[in-house]
């Protein structure tokens, strides 16, 4: 095994394929190797005169920074003739690597084609002091001294190659020898013996007789994230100091069972051990023989071996070790999903939740409170449903859980002799024949689920529990317990079903826009994602002039391999052409194409009239994508000519990969549509629409409410309808094209008899066909499920609005539509005064509920004072604009006072609140168990807030800045900003670069700052009230002196105080971490942007932007 591994990342020429064509590229062989494939095609003869120079290229994190590294392949720079008889005389193994190469001494070199099949990369090529990373080798190739030809070739180098295991147990990962094979060679390799486990095979080849003065050594370090940060561990492989031959008795004595497993091991007692081959075939970890305190992550165990002293053989071997437990074949796995309790609490309260223990586990915690003496006269009776999908949509199964139908007693003692194991997991709980059982409290700690209480026949898929309690055959308690069971079998058998395509080529639409000729055709296009693997193309193509084929389009095309909008020219392209002969073309040769487009011209249709095309949500049409397609971002470069003069600019960009993937076909035969909500904006003087959308049960909505008519209404109050679509459900809608047509308020009415007749049954009151006016009236909804009917087949799955809109002589009169969520509650600072612990979470499937604890860590009065400000997100999505409704500013005791007398009703909902009129308030915790949103207790003209209330308190809550972008925008010619910021470890980012001062600057050249804040981080930035004075270059620098000294004085070369003006000079930051401390108190977290602007003579003529995150103690 190789000390060092490296590994095929990418390979593409891009230039130079009229002489030299390099059709290879490389792929994926199994999960740990990349090899290489293709045709290097000779396309003329080539001879000395031909000859080639490289250069080499290194990015350490592999992000594509390269810096480039002074080293060269040998023989690289010689003729083409030379270099091939260096490979074969150097590399001989390699020469026989690729078929159909030159033979020593050939030359000219004929036109041939030179094939290579699943090529890996020869590591023991590399030297071992090669460091880890990405490589890039670019090849130029030369014709007298003109460069012709050009390659690239990305390579990943590491130490290591981590192979991920699935197991509760241990699994190799890595062995490699780095010295000594003169003595003994350990040829051993890790592969992949199935889907879940590591083996380990090869010889070990003992070179020499050994003795006991051949003594080994080992050391263990770990690595808990598996990122190859190693600590070195105190544990020792025990027998692992004497000599070899003790150390072979060692093994036969206590560990007999590996000793099989070792063909041609040394026997027990032999010494010497004499030279000989000893073989290991698909060898498992024996897991059993690690300590039960192992902690999982990566570790490494380092053997020497040592010859009187001098060390003479190294070995590496690395192990993963987890904590989950291994899958097997038709395993069951059940988890907690949700327990909840739905009445009977002053019974048995189960204040039961479940949470995530750790990535593939969840766990159950909680108390279970037994409020009354029970005894068998209280009965259980449970109900077992099933959904296969986990969507909620249950079944009821015929499956009873045992001993279940009896008293609480005699369940108890059932399990107390049949599932002995799961009493001591339930603190507390009745021993056995106890009864009554007494008022007590028993817990739960981080109770995982029995899986193997499960029968072996059950079907994957959500499973709910439903518990009823009787006393005397009168129900008094219920509640419910989901979990999720999961078949690693089953689900293979599900991706069997799918039908395999291999290496086919897919592409998607990126990006379409249009640069220049609007006035004559334009093209209203986007892209948006359809789901969430495909991409469609929508929109109109507006044809606004007779177009014939004086107007000639053609097209170029560009080739990005990463995908980073580096584009090289490729030579591939539709022939130039009229638009007439081009429509002609596309109809001939891409029929598929042109049924997408509608109302395209048709064949032979020329010239083309003034007209609308559409295209609605159209997928790539990867069919006609050539096979040898590179993969990786491409785009399109259309032009359009009249008389030689560019008029029309379009791009058009599509990502084009090479998969291996499924294609299942999913039929849906039933569209299920359902309210969401309802709400009018303005025009309640015309007519008020008092309407409402409720849960009527778990899966359907229903609308209720009354629409008065204020006015009578005739056929001049014209109605129009819009309709826009949110694919996802998350309130980014998209205009749909499609409407009710406008029409008067009698007409619409007719319209709805005629059309839809089962919207019209649904609406009391609504007025006859052909009555108008529309008199005065109350119409009616009472529980009206939308009709699926009225749906399209077509309807795309998501959310959608519907805005109605009323017109009385072309003036809006009215308008209505839909929405409202209990959002989320968070506390951002003042965690060391009074602590709101607390927590939203779904209590069913209709309802959200607060829950948690709010700590008060010292004595508070009147001098803490709270103010509440609102803000509105009209649409949901977090864009929030402040509402001028508030409660009154007061200290903590008086607003208190004010819950007391204002929302009594409220007050019982927290547990442990001061009572009224107590001042100071003392140290406490209050609890807030499973309690709704009182929406009564919101003004009726209250949109739908999120209300973020802040204590007006000191903040002391650790901050934490890093930088996250430095650019300058303008200016140059003064101050050049050549920073940039890079990951210095996991948890830093530093600084680097230099800022050149182009010219001598004094306090002429006046310096401002803007301060813009991203709470969320998403780039949605607020304009901040902070900024730094504005002042004087050489003001500002002095300021940097005095304010923030510790900030600066790590900066080389940095100006002088008092230094006026600032010469030319340059300063340099060497992995330059965000000084924290200059960060104001109090700041929250988020994404923060500082803008700095230098204006000189009334004119800006400099401009950067400085970009941080801030963390606190909480997220960081």
């Amino acid at each position: 095994a190789q000390a060092v591994h490296a590994e095929f990342d990418q390979f593409y020429q891009t230039s130079g394929q009229e002489y030299v064509n390099c059709d290879l590229r490389v792929r994926k062989f199994n999960r740990t190797s990349s090899v290489l494939n293709g045709t290097i095609h000779m396309l003329i003869n080539v001879n000395d005169s031909y000859t080639f120079t490289n250069d080499i290229f290194h990015s350490p994190l592999g992000n594509q920074q390269f810096n480039h590294y002074p080293i060269k392949i040998p023989g690289a720079k010689s003729g083409m003739c030379t270099f091939s008889d260096y490979v074969h005389q150097q590399y001989p193994e390699m020469a026989r690597l690729f078929v159909n190469m030159p033979g020593p001494g050939e030359c000219p070199i004929a036109v041939r084609q030179m094939y290579v099949f699943d090529l890996l990369f020869p590591s023991d090529l590399v030297l071992a002091i090669t460091r880890p990373g990405l490589w890039k080798g670019i090849l130029k190739g030369f014709l007298m001294d003109v460069q012709i030809i050009e390659f690239h070739m990305l390579l990943f180098v590491f130490w290591c190659c981590m192979l991920k295991v699935y197991a509760v147990h241990v699994e190799f990962e890595q062995f490699y020898q780095t010295t000594g094979k003169e003595y003994v060679n350990c040829d051993l390799r890790v592969r992949k013996f199935n889907r879940t486990s590591s083996v380990l095979n090869g010889t070990i080849h003992l070179l020499i007789n050994v003795n006991d003065s051949f003594s080994f050594t080992a050391d263990v370090f770990h690595s808990p994230l598996g990122n190859q940060q190693f600590n070195h561990y105190p544990v020792k492989v025990p027998g692992g100091k004497p000599g070899i031959c003790t150390f072979t008795d060692y093994v036969h004595q206590y560990y007999p069972e590996m000793v099989p497993l070792f063909v041609n091991m040394a026997g027990l007692g032999e010494c010497p051990i004499t030279i000989r081959q000893m073989y290991v075939f698909d060898l498992l970890f024996p897991s059993h023989l690690v300590p039960a305190v192992a902690r999982p992550g990566l570790w490494k165990l380092i053997v020497k071996g040592f010859l009187i002293d001098i060390q003479y053989i190294e070995y590496y071997m690395f192990l993963f070790v987890c904590w989950c437990c291994m899958l097997e074949a038709f395993a069951w796995h059940v988890e907690f999903d949700q327990f909840s309790q739905t009445s009977g609490k002053e019974y048995v309260n189960g204040d039961l939740r479940v949470r995530k223990f750790n990535r593939t586990s969840s766990v159950l915690n909680g108390t279970i409170h037994v409020l009354i003496n029970v005894n068998d006269s209280f009965t259980f009776t449970p109900d077992i449903f099933h959904s296969p999908l986990g969507n909620q949509q249950f079944n009821h199964y015929p499956i009873r859980v045992p001993g279940a139908k009896s008293g609480i007693c005699t369940f108890s003692d059932y399990v107390h002799q049949h599932y002995p194991e799961m009493v001591p997991l339930i603190v507390n709980m009745p021993g056995l024949g106890e009864c009554p059982l007494t008022i007590r409290q028993m817990y739960v700690f981080d109770l995982i689920f029995p899986s193997h209480l499960v029968p072996a026949i059950a079907q994957p898929g959500l499973w709910k529990l439903h518990v009823k309690g009787f006393l005397m055959d009168v129900q008094t308690i219920e509640f419910y317990i989901p979990v999720y069971i999961l078949v690693g079998m089953l689900k293979l058998y599900v991706l069997c079903c799918c039908m395999l395509e291999a290496y086919a080529v897919k592409a998607e639409f990126e990006q379409f826009y249009q640069s220049i000729g609007e006035e004559y055709m334009m093209c209203d296009l986007r892209v948006r994602k359809f789901n969430r693997t495909a991409s469609v193309l929508n929109g109109t193509i507006h044809v606004l002039i007779n177009a014939n084929d004086s107007i000639k389009f053609s097209m170029d095309t560009f080739h990005s391999p990463l995908g980073n909008q580096q584009f090289n020219h490729y030579p591939v392209k539709i022939p130039t052409s009229g638009i007439c002969t081009f429509s002609d073309h596309v109809h001939e040769h891409y029929p598929k194409v042109a049924a997408l487009i509608v109302n395209m011209p048709g064949p032979g249709e020329c010239p083309i009239s003034i007209r609308k095309m559409y295209v609605f949500d159209q997928l790539f049409p990867s069919d006609f994508i050539p096979a040898v397609a590179r993969p990786g971002l491409w785009k399109l470069l259309i032009k359009g000519f009249l008389h030689d003069t560019q008029l029309l600019e379009y791009y058009l960009f599509a990502m084009l990969k090479l998969f291996v993937f499924c294609h299942c076909v999913l039929a849906v035969y039933a569209v299920k549509a359902e309210f969401e909500q309802f709400y009018q904006t303005e025009g309640e003087e015309y007519i008020k629409f008092d309407l409402r959308v409720r849960k009527f049960n778990r899966t359907a909505s229903v609308l209720n409410g009354t629409a008065h008519v204020l006015t009578t209404t005739d056929d001049s109050l014209k109605f129009t309808m819009d309709m826009f679509h949110s694919s996802l459900g998350n309130q980014q809608f998209n205009h749909n094209p499609m409407k009710i047509p406008s029409a008067g308020a009698c007409t619409f009415v007719e319209h709805l008899y005629q059309l839809y007749p089962t919207l019209a049954a649904m609406i009391v009151n609504l007025p006859e066909p052909g009555e108008c006016p529309i008199s005065i009236r109350q119409l009616h909804v009472i529980d009206q499920q939308l009709p699926s009917k009225v749906a399209l087949d077509i309807a795309r799955n998501g959310l959608w609005k519907v805005v109605i809109a009323g017109f009385l002589n072309d003036v809006k009169v009215f308008e209505f539509y839909v929405f409202v969520k209990f959002e989320s509650f968070e506390q951002t600072l003042g965690k060391e005064i009074f602590w709101m612990n607390l927590r939203i979470r779904k209590y069913n499937r209709t309802t959200s509920v607060l829950n948690g604890t709010m700590d008060i860590y010292r004595t508070a009065d009147n001098s803490i004072v709270f103010s509440l400000d609102l803000f509105h997100s009209r649409l949901g999505n977090q864009q929030f604009n402040h509402y001028p409704m508030k409660l009154p500013t007061q200290g903590l005791c008086d607003m208190l006072d004010h819950l007391y007398m204002n929302y009594p009703e409220y007050i019982s909902r927290i547990v442990n609140l001061p009572a009224q009129n107590e001042c100071p308030v003392q140290v406490r915790q209050m609890h807030v168990i499973d309690q709704p949103c009182p929406s009564d207790a919101l003004p009726p003209i209250l949109p739908a807030v999120i209300a973020l209330v802040a204590c007006v308190v000191d903040q002391t809550t650790a901050v934490h800045g890093q930088y996250e972008q430095v650019e300058q925008v303008s200016g140059f010619e003064y101050l050049h900003y050549d920073l940039r910021v890079r990951k210095y470890n996991r948890t830093t980012a530093t600084l680097n670069g230099t800022i050149h001062i182009k010219q001598p600057i004094d306090d002429t050249y006046r310096f401002s700052t803007d301060v813009f804040h991203s709470s969320l981080g998403n780039q949605q930035f607020q304009h901040m009230p902070l900024h730094l004075p504005e002042s004087g270059f050489c003001q500002f620098m002095d300021l940097l002196h005095r304010e923030y000294p510790n900030a600066v004085k790590d900066i080389v070369n940095i100006t002088e105080p008092e230094q006026c003006p600032i010469p030319v000079c340059s300063m340099h930051f060497l992995d330059k971490e965000f000084p924290t401390e200059v960060l104001p108190q109090p700041i929250t977290r988020g994404l923060w942007k500082l803008i700095i602007k230098g204006v000189h003579s009334g004119e800006t003529m400099f401009q950067a932007v400085i970009v941080v995150r801030v963390y606190d103690d909480l997220y960081f």
